[in-house]
């Protein structure tokens, strides 16, 4: 065939024959086939000369390169020969099969084995230590020279360690001869028994340890031995103590003598019938409580700061003795005494003050009332008392002879008559021995006869009367006889005085009560002036209370409506002066008449006019620490302004005491 040196550019593919050679539209190649999947898709068998690469490669059918022979199917790989380290390879397990025999998934050999050495002595020869996992078993002579690690271990022949021995579970020893330290974290059999040192173990009979000669010690290194079952002696058990074991009860059978100070942690229990003894004294230390009854009814214990006997159970708390007293620490005095069929005796000072008689009680001195839980206002530093026969006051009325009820604190002395509303209501009555009456307070009505037991008024006096002080009548007086009225006065009036009284009353003393008083003006513009204790200048002000030389008592209303009290002086734009003076008020309301609560600055400033225009604020006391520290009569609230504080001035409120930063 010629050869032409021309270039050929085949758009959209090209194609030999119908299934020899294509190259499609998008690039892909096809041998053997016109639909190819692949960049290079050859169907049917293929030879390649020369060195071939190939990534990402999937082969259908059998590849055979040389000796060397690929099978798609089962993905086996066979050759004459392998050359190389195969350090590349993974999960490939080969060993040289000179002297082994593998069978079945065993492996064996008939020659001897060294591990760690190249010198073998033995069938199996381990140089270092050894771990065996899971059941070992070892016929005939073993010797072990370093450490043998198995979790199961079972010896039938003579055994030799040197080394130790670390058992983790079951182990089966025969004859055992251990030279060195040996570890069994599981069980040990020795069938035949087993001597350690002077220790027998299983060897003079079953389930017994016990040695050639000596005695036996057992000796913990934490000082402490557990024994998880009952412990059964057959001869004296001698011990300096006795401590269970905490969160564990102590048993204690009948026939058991314990001697020495004993301590038991937690619960002990005495068998049924066992007598318990102390030839010396018990202790019990803080919070151990000695239980009495099946249920633990009973117990009797010190707290480490009160004692306590402690009854749960059914039924009482009984103390049985015909006398019974409570006396001091050092018994120097009786606190209480009770006697069978007598009385009962609370004293103070090993003085009798509260007995029981045949009759009731008896109260020996003063019977203090005082409040224990204080109700909603808290309780109260003083008391009521009941006394009788005490001379020590210094008045005219309490004798020797004299019953003083007495209030010590500043409320009332209440008589209450029917307080759960019964009908019949009674009344107090107050007589002067039995058959005197002096003074009658009727249950229906409230009528007080005074001389009489049938009041038919609410203040009914039977016989003479005398006044001696001023006396206030809310409504009519009616006088059956003359009425005479002494003092500055040139007139007796009699009979009733009905309508108004015109003209000047002047009275020196006493007390004068009008129930209606109508002081009027002359004119729209001169004002009437009412004067108490001195006259009133009307052309200024309406009302003069002491004006005249009475500078701490006086009170002012001018005719502007100022008021001025303990003084005359008023300062700009002040319309009600009393400086220096305190005022009490129930509620305070600032720009308003109508305050919604005690003190209400909501609107304050709101309407106010000239000068005092959007002032809508207020200032606490500013002061200096010096005059802070110098303030008395505080407590918690008050709030003031200080001005010299290190970190600048604060705002500071009284809390617990102490002052508290504002902000």
């Amino acid at each position: 065939m010629s050869n032409y040196t021309k270039s050929f550019n085949f758009r959209n593919g090209v194609q030999v024959d119908d299934s020899n050679f294509i190259v499609n539209a998008v690039g892909l190649v096809g041998i053997g086939t016109t639909k190819p999947e692949k960049q290079l898709d050859v169907r049917g068998n293929a030879n390649i000369t020369g060195i071939t690469s190939l990534a990402g490669t999937v082969i259908s059918g059998v590849i055979t390169a040389g000796n060397i022979k690929i099978d798609a199917l089962s993905g086996v790989l066979t050759a004459t020969k392998f050359v190389g380290d195969a350090s590349g390879l993974t999960n490939i397990v080969a060993i040289a099969t000179d002297g082994f025999i593998a069978n079945a998934g065993a492996l064996s050999t008939t020659a001897k084995v060294g591990i760690g050495t190249t010198v073998v002595g033995a069938q199996l020869d381990v140089l270092g230590d050894s771990r065996f996992t899971g059941v070992t078993t070892f016929i005939g002579i073993t010797s072990s020279i370093g450490t043998l690690f198995v979790n199961q271990f079972a010896a039938s022949g003579i055994s030799t360690f040197d080394g130790n021995i670390d058992a983790n579970k079951h182990t089966v020893l025969n004859t055992l001869s251990v030279g060195g330290i040996s570890t069994f974290t599981g069980s040990i059999d020795a069938n035949g028994g087993a001597t350690i040192d002077n220790i027998q173990i299983g060897v003079t009979g079953d389930n017994e340890i016990d040695t050639a000669t000596g005695g036996l010690t057992i000796d913990s290194a934490t000082g402490q031995t557990t024994i998880d079952d009952h412990l059964v002696v057959s001869g004296v058990v001698t011990a300096t103590q006795f401590k269970g074991v905490s969160g564990s009860s102590v048993n204690i059978e009948s026939g058991t003598n314990i001697s020495g100070v004993t301590t038991f942690n937690d619960t002990v229990v005495l068998g049924a019938g066992a007598t318990v003894g102390f030839g010396t004294t018990a202790f019990f230390p803080d919070n151990v409580k000695a239980f009495f009854g099946s249920g633990n009814d009973l117990a009797i214990y010190h707290s480490g700061t009160h004692s306590y006997i402690q009854d749960s159970g059914t039924g009482d708390l009984v103390l049985l003795s015909n006398q019974v007293a409570i006396r001091n620490e050092d018994e120097t005095e009786d606190m209480a005494r009770f006697f069978s069929n007598g009385t009962v005796q609370l004293r103070y000072q090993n003085a009798s003050k509260f007995e029981t008689i045949g009759a009731g009680v008896s109260v020996y001195g003063q019977l203090n009332v005082a409040s224990l839980n204080g109700g909603t206002s808290g309780l109260s530093s003083h008391f009521g008392s009941l006394r009788y026969g005490d001379e020590s006051e210094a008045t005219d009325f309490s004798t020797r002879n004299s019953l003083d009820l007495i209030n010590y604190d500043n409320g009332h002395v209440n008589y209450y008559l029917n307080y759960e509303s019964k009908p019949n209501t009674g009344d107090f009555h107050w007589h002067k021995g039995k058959t005197t009456p002096l003074m009658t307070l009727t249950g229906i009505g409230g009528s007080l006869g005074v001389g009489t037991t049938r009041p038919i008024a609410p203040l009914h006096v039977s016989g003479l009367s005398t006044f001696t002080g001023d006396s206030h009548f809310g409504n009519d007086v009616n006088i059956a006889n003359d009425l005479t009225v002494s003092g500055n006065t040139n007139s007796t009036f009699i009979g009733n005085l009905t309508g108004d009284l015109i003209g000047n009353v002047r009275a020196e003393s006493g007390v004068s009560t009008f129930t209606n008083m109508v002081v009027e003006s002359k004119t729209h513009t001169q004002f009437a002036g009412v004067g108490i204790g001195t006259t009133c200048d009307s052309a200024n002000y309406i009302e003069t209370v002491n004006n005249a030389g009475f500078s701490t008592s006086k009170f002012i209303v001018t005719t502007d409506g100022n008021v001025a009290i303990r003084t005359d002086t008023f300062d700009d734009g002040v319309n009600i002066s009393a400086r220096g003076q305190k005022v009490t008020l129930s509620a305070v309301g600032i720009g308003t008449s109508a305050p919604q609560s005690a003190v209400d600055f909501r609107m304050a400033g709101q309407d106010a006019t000239g000068t005092d225009v959007n002032r809508m604020y207020m200032y606490p006391p500013k002061i200096t620490t010096i005059q802070r520290n110098g303030l008395t009569g505080l407590s918690d609230g008050a709030i003031i302004f200080v001005s010299d504080l290190a970190g600048g001035a604060k705002l500071q409120v009284r809390v617990d005491g102490d002052w508290e930063n504002l902000h």
